[in-house]
């Protein structure tokens, strides 16, 4: 039985137009092609997290822990905790709330969530996005890369990993 490990980047190449990897990486539309999983640096923050490219999420998401929402002089704020597990620490910030939208949860159910921008690199696409922050209890990456970043940047390699990002080590130690 012939592989079909390569027919993702065939069926890209024929919709593009593109006939080597080369030309792929900078098609006609100036898209960037990203794998799956990518390594999204968010340089405000300053971490580096294992992302999911998800064309069927509008919006980013970002996982974090313990948020509390606070009004004060400088209007509504969040505070909250990311574990960046790889490197085997859990560091707090502070941003100002954006606006709040509604997100489905794994239990079926609408909450409502705060939304902050963040600056979002990865490879060479850098853009400053709404992102919900959201403590998601079914989360097997701590990003999630929406259409809010992907449209117009970048298309999705589904096939593939780590294509324009060097991949993050593995904590030898276990989950936090």
């Amino acid at each position: 039985m012939p592989r079909i490990r390569y027919l993702p980047t065939i069926i890209i190449a024929l919709l593009t137009g593109c006939t080597s990897s080369d030309q792929m990486q900078t098609s006609s539309n100036h898209s960037v092609i990203v794998g799956k999983v990518e390594s999204a640096t968010l340089p405000h923050l300053g971490i580096r997290l294992p992302a999911l490219m998800d064309t069927g999420a509008g919006l980013s998401v970002l996982d974090v822990e313990d948020y509390q929402l606070i009004q004060g002089s400088r209007g509504k704020r969040i505070r909250f905790t990311i574990v960046v597990r790889h490197q085997r620490r859990t560091t707090s910030y502070e941003l100002p709330v954006k606006r709040y939208t509604s997100m489905l949860t794994s239990a079926g159910m609408l909450e409502k969530k705060p939304v902050v921008t963040l600056r979002v690199k990865i490879g060479p696409l850098t853009a400053d996005i709404d992102t919900i922050l959201a403590e998601r209890d079914d989360r097997l990456l701590p990003v999630v890369i929406g259409r809010n970043f992907l449209a117009g940047r970048a298309l999705v390699d589904s096939g593939r990993q780590q294509r324009v990002t060097r991949k993050l080590p593995r904590s030898t130690e276990a989950p936090m």
